[in-house]
């Protein structure tokens, strides 16, 4: 619900608005009841849209012309009803009242005589039930501060557009020399097809530039400028300039902009999320100056800051389909993964995403409106650790600046005759390589690359095949077997016969035998194929 003194939209459940601190639940529901008749039986009241500090929109069907238009009913939040009729307030005059009612009826008037997309439709107006009714026409949408509510943000490519139309109706009205008093979210209906929708003149005045005007005071804390805080001052078109550039804060940042007094008293104005554009920024920091003359002074010098910011959102990409993160990762070519891990080592910037991705990532709580990181491991609540930091090429970029230094001979890497470039350093410690025995086709092939090698046609070469337990015969080992061999033979000469006769002849031949056997290699030689 909106606030009724504020008009600011107040969530459910709260019983005080948060800026001005009207207490809400004071507020009676004095509507009107569905179904009644107004003016002859032309109107009937369908059923209640919405309602402010100064008056209630119905939903309604013309009965005439068989269409669907929007009534406001002059009806302030503090007034008492009794069935239909409004009884009049106890506490203003008759000339008090009906000065209000006149004022009411102006707002009619005055927007009668425009005919622009941007600015409401009045068809009629008229005196009832001790009041004042505008028939408007039924704009299906919803207002900025609702959009806001729900997405927090708007990009700057939108909202570039709806300046646009919204400065288109601000034109017009300071042509004609009225100021509308209380632009803000609220006052902004977006309708399905794209257009942007300006209502809410019953604070409309006429102004003269230049001179000290007396009006009553109405203030919307962090929309309205400083010299509505008093009820006779000069205005002009920089003070609804100063309304507007408030609410395109808020837009942007998601957050309601301090209030003039706040700002005149020193508080900083909290800067706009990074990667806002240039023009925005300037335009926007420019039209909430304090003083007027800070201030553009014409709609056009205000739209003319905001020509760089338009021409910057052009040259970029447009994401605009129902998933632009996703396309977004698709045009860079980069997983989720990769693209978080970019961003918290900061080779990708938030500011230099388009803003529909921005848009994406403030709503699933990716980043904050601020643009600061927000997001967290998806299976606990721990915050991402620092990222590594990423390892440092073995090459030198040819952008780097290094230190300069003596110019000194360059000491070649290579011999003079190498043509090859000079190896790069490992970037890690290889592994030791696995140790691999030879099996038979090793070997094999082995021993016919040997075989290959050039030799005498007169010489056989034969090379045992590769045994560790079989020594190999020398000299010495020979000597030794043919000792043993002696020995042996010799006793067996003397003892043997005696007790065996002709075996024991036989005997001995089979130990000098068995003696040499083990020291002979009986040949298990290979020779190289002819």
């Amino acid at each position: 619900m909106n606030c009724p003194m504020c008009q600011l939209l107040v969530p459910e459940g709260r019983t005080i608005c948060p800026a001005c601190g009207w207490t809400l639940t004071s507020t009676l529901d004095d509507s009107l009841t569905i179904g009644i008749l107004l003016k002859n039986g032309q109107f009937r009241i369908e059923r209640k849209l919405g309602q402010g500090g100064f008056g209630i929109t119905y939903l309604a069907t013309d009965l005439t012309l068989g269409r669907t238009i929007a009534i406001k009913e002059l009806f302030q939040s503090d007034w008492k009803r009794q069935g239909k009729m409004l009884q009049t307030p106890i506490k203003l005059a008759a000339s008090e009242f009906q000065e209000i009612k006149d004022k009411f009826l102006q707002e009619g008037r005055v927007l009668a005589g425009f005919s622009d997309p941007s600015i409401v439709q009045v068809y009629d107006q008229f005196s009832e039930n001790n009041t004042a009714y505008l028939v408007m026409e039924y704009l299906q949408g919803e207002s900025l501060a609702e959009r806001l509510t729900r997405e927090h943000i708007i990009s700057a490519e939108e909202l570039l557009t709806l300046t646009r139309q919204l400065g288109q109706a601000l034109r017009l009205l300071h042509d004609r020399g009225h100021l509308h008093r209380d632009i803000k979210p609220d006052n902004i209906i977006l309708e399905k097809g794209g257009r942007a929708v300006l209502i809410d003149f019953g604070s409309a005045r006429q102004f003269q530039a230049g001179k000290t005007t007396h009006m009553t005071r109405l203030v919307t804390p962090g929309y309205a400028p400083l010299e509505q805080y008093a009820a006779s001052g000069r205005v002009g078109p920089p003070t609804d300039l100063y309304a507007l550039g408030a609410t395109l804060y808020h837009a942007l940042s998601g957050q309601m902009p301090p209030s003039a007094s706040d700002l005149f008293n020193g508080v900083a104005l909290p800067p706009l999320p990074t990667g806002t554009p240039g023009g925005l920024i300037t335009g926007i920091e420019t039209a909430m100056q304090i003083r007027m003359q800070d201030r553009p002074q014409t709609v056009d010098e205000f739209l003319r800051m905001l020509t760089s910011a338009a021409d910057a959102q052009q040259s970029k990409p447009r994401f605009a389909g129902p998933k632009p993160l996703l396309d977004y990762l698709k045009y860079l070519g980069i997983s989720p993964d990769t693209f978080l891990d970019r961003l918290e080592e900061g080779s990708i910037q938030v500011s230099e995403l388009p803003p529909e991705v921005r848009a994406e990532l403030i709503r699933t709580k990716w980043i904050n409106a601020q643009g600061q990181l927000t997001f967290r491991y998806a299976w606990g609540n721990q915050p991402r650790q620092q990222p590594p930091k990423p390892i440092a090429s073995p090459i030198p970029s040819s952008t780097s600046k290094k230190p300069t230094s003596p110019a000194q001979p360059r000491q070649p890497i290579w011999t003079p005759h190498h043509s090859q470039p000079a190896p790069l350093p490992p970037t890690s410690t290889p592994s030791p390589p696995l140790v691999a025995f030879p099996d038979v086709a090793d070997v094999n092939q082995l021993w016919l690359a040997i075989c290959k090698v050039p030799k005498p046609d007169d010489l056989t070469l034969k090379v045992s095949v590769l045994n560790p337990a079989r020594k190999k015969i020398t000299y010495r080992t020979f000597l030794r077997a043919m000792l043993c061999a002696f020995f042996t033979g010799l006793w067996a000469a003397f003892f043997l016969p005696i007790y065996f006769g002709q075996v024991g002849y036989l005997w001995i031949l089979f130990s000098i035998g068995g003696a040499v056997y083990p020291f002979l290699d009986k040949g298990d030689q290979k020779s190289c194929p002819d």
